[in-house]
């Protein structure tokens, strides 16, 4: 068996996809885990072959400014944690920038192969970090930081990634990019599909019978983190242009509910409206497909977006539920494929048309077009090209 250290910058619990590369990558190899804030019941996602090492790092003044500017810095620590352990790793395999520093210096030290998976462009989800509008004397602080940390950043991106032997990334766009930007090839695309699932409707979610919806009503569903540049503000100003018919399922949290609670409150929306804490991950399924439709609207506020693939995409087709999606590059490739469902374009107006519109079709062939596409958008399909890297 080979060894393998992991590290990521933050908890596991929500990370979906770094689970399910240590469950695959754990079937045939030892690995060890280094993240942030762990919780107890972490070693019941993985099996014996994965050791867990978490840290609940502190926040000081100084760990802000180097959060804020060079940020690949702020995970240093984690050289001597893993170097602390003696331990023989074959591996080193680093999930985005922020990890990727360290675990050069690891596999240097260690003369392990360097393997760097990069879920984004880092240094343009930057902007996300930061308020979306600010003044006076905080204009210059934010402006100055973004620019550095996003024109070093990139410096030290191509530095650090000619050094990996192995450089991964979740789509066709995303490698593209990384070869252009840096002049390397040879990136492997592994997907970031849901695993295969059988569904049990027996078990789905009632939402007709928790909020005393009609049972003619529709049912919509955006499920995922609640932050920026997934158009949920936006969502919920459509919902007020659409029938009293429609209701609307927000599942997930993060920090932007706050607002958009108030904003679904502004609206007079609340009856239609609900909203639930994100759910542990084998029961989001049931969640999912308790609803008729999916809603997708990622905004391309940076380019990292623009060129993304929304893992909810493909957890709606498992589900067996028609999407709605924003016309992003990788989407349009999905509903080129398969007619799962329609895009939008990110406005009000197109939205709250279609989305009525849409409700109202049969759509018994977007379902059996689902079925179709969940067969060919699995994770057990990409597989096989997470273990060759470690062979």
């Amino acid at each position: 068996m080979k060894k393998i250290c992991v590290l990521l910058n933050g908890p596991i619990q929500n990370d979906h996809r770094v689970i399910k590369v240590i469950k695959t990558l754990s079937t045939q190899n030892i690995l060890h885990l280094f993240y942030l804030n762990g919780a107890a019941t972490d070693q019941e996602l993985f099996n014996s072959n994965v050791h867990l090492f978490s840290f609940n790092p502190k926040t000081s003044i100084s760990t802000k400014i180097i959060r804020h500017s060079f940020f690949w810095l702020e995970y240093r620590f984690l050289i001597k944690k893993v170097l602390e352990q003696s331990m023989p790793y074959n591996f080193i395999w680093c999930n985005d920038l922020p990890t990727l520093y360290p675990g050069e210096k690891i596999a240097k030290k260690l003369g392990a192969e360097l393997i760097y998976d990069s879920h984004e462009i880092y240094i343009e989800t930057l902007n996300q970090f930061f308020p979306s509008q600010y003044k006076g004397f905080k204009t210059i602080v934010y402006k100055s930081s973004l620019w550095i940390m996003r024109n070093f950043g990139a410096i030290k991106e191509r530095k650090l990634i000619r050094k990996a032997q192995n450089v991964i990334t979740v789509n066709e766009s995303l490698a593209q990019y990384f070869e252009k930007k840096y002049d390397i090839t040879k990136i492997h695309v592994v997907m970031n599909f849901p695993t295969a699932t059988i569904l049990k409707p027996k078990e789905f979610i009632d939402f007709r019978k928790i909020y005393s919806f009609k049972k003619t009503s529709k049912i919509l569903i955006y499920q995922g983190v609640l932050n920026m540049g997934r158009g949920i503000d936006l969502l919920i100003n459509s919902m007020k242009e659409t029938s009293e018919e429609i209701k609307l399922i927000i599942l997930g949290d993060g920090i932007i509910k706050a607002q958009i609670q108030e904003l679904t409150k502004a609206l007079v929306l609340e009856d239609r409206v609900k909203f639930i804490a994100k759910v542990p991950l084998g029961d989001l399924l049931n969640y999912t497909s308790g609803a008729d439709f999916g809603i997708n609207l990622l905004e391309d506020i940076n380019l990292s977006k623009k060129l993304a693939s929304p893992n909810k995409l493909f957890e709606y087709i498992h589900a067996g539920i028609p999407v709605i999606c924003s016309n992003t590059i990788e989407n349009k490739k999905v509903l080129k494929n398969y007619k799962i469902g329609i895009d939008v374009e990110n406005n009000i107006v197109d939205i709250s048309s279609k989305i009525n519109t849409f409700v109202l079709r049969n759509i018994s062939s977007y379902k059996l077009e689902c079925k179709r596409a969940a067969e060919e958008y699995t994770w057990e399909r990409q597989e096989k090209n997470i273990l060759n890297l470690v062979s």
